[in-house]
């Protein structure tokens, strides 16, 4: 049945029965709220920073590369952050829609830098061609199925370790740095995923994913930015 939150009636956004334990407790959407308020606001400054960079000493395709990363970082946390602003159930859905929307594109993002750069020979550029085309077919099943969440869950890993089939390949042509950092942001971002499977169960799990969602994301773009330096 949907609750009452805020004096707004309210239910997850892919689930109309239920009602998430986030929307529940609002402390727990405060909470929410300021984990990805803080990558959004590390996110800005961070992106200007990367593209300052490339800009200055990299090709176009680079240059490219790095704003589609750049556009994604950003659009993910405005998203998220919007998404748990919101008190209006209409205003909630949206921005969780496109929340997910980001998320396959963030993926792809944080991918294409480091393809450009040290997969851009033989057949491995039809990875990231790969990587693009599974993100765009989740961003239209997202659009068009709202009941999305628990196939999203499972999507999301899919597409997030496919890059480790060039995981040898990258490691003899990436610095070692650039390696390590690229691994941990996929770990972080696998072990996050144990939080918000059960973020409807337990109290704080939502942020708790969302605190490694920063670390993840923080891990590749360090990568990202030890490329372009």
């Amino acid at each position: 049945m949907p609750t009452k939150y805020n004096g707004v009636m309210a239910t997850d956004s892919n689930d109309t029965s239920t009602p998430r334990l986030a929307e529940r407790r609002p402390v727990d959407e405060h909470a929410n709220l300021i984990t990805h308020a803080l990558g959004l606001v590390l996110s800005v400054p961070a992106s200007a920073l990367l593209m300052t960079l490339v800009v200055n000493n990299q090709q176009a395709i680079n240059i490219a590369a790095c704003g589609i990363y750049c556009c994604s970082l950003v659009g993910l946390y405005a998203a998220s952050t919007l998404s748990h602003m919101f008190h209006d159930l209409a205003w909630r859905r949206f921005f969780r829609t496109l929340d997910q929307v980001c998320i396959y594109l963030l993926i792809a993002g944080s991918f294409t830098p480091l393809a450009v750069v040290f997969l851009w020979h033989r057949w491995w550029p039809a990875l990231l061609a790969v990587m693009w085309i599974l993100a765009i077919l989740g961003v239209l099943l997202v659009l068009r199925v709202r009941d999305l969440t628990p196939t999203a869950k499972i999507t999301y890993g899919i597409l997030g370790w496919l890059p480790a089939i060039s995981l040898k390949t990258l490691f003899d042509a990436a610095p070692f740095e650039i390696f390590v950092w690229t691994i941990a942001g996929g770990l972080f971002y696998s072990v996050g995923s144990v939080f918000v499977r059960f973020d409807q169960h337990v109290r704080y799990f939502h942020a708790l994913w969302h605190t490694f969602v920063i670390a993840g994301s923080t891990s590749h773009y360090i990568a990202i930015l030890l490329v372009v330096m």
